[in-house]
């Protein structure tokens, strides 16, 4: 999907066989709609939520995408998937308030 006309990409690796990728990709870029607005716009101009199926989970931001980590059933119970999405939209916030909004001397 694009987002303030910029692409907001789910990719999905490993076992993803049982998750919805267009219903987890609409949720990111809901996501990153919502965050746009709160924001006043978006700083990049192209977003990638990386999720890694592999049992695990956690997320690491970066300028322009999240490497986030899940199971292969989390998007099937409904709770994990939510704790997901709550990974996802952290991540994300982390576009400015980390990775933009920060001291000179840790650039």
């Amino acid at each position: 999907r694009r987002v303030e006309g910029r692409p907001v990409r789910l990719v999905l690796a490993g076992d993803h066989a049982r998750w919805d990728g267009a219903a987890a990709a609409d949720a990111c870029a809901r996501i990153a709609e919502t965050q746009a607005r709160f924001w006043g716009g978006l700083p990049y101009e192209e977003y990638r939520f990386f999720n890694v199926v592999l049992e695990s989970g956690g997320g690491l931001e970066h300028r322009d995408s999240t490497v986030l980590l899940s199971g292969r059933h989390v998007f099937l119970q409904r709770r994990e998937y939510r704790r997901w999405l709550g990974t996802a939209c952290h991540e994300h916030f982390h576009v400015w308030n980390a990775k933009r909004l920060r001291p000179l001397e840790l650039g």
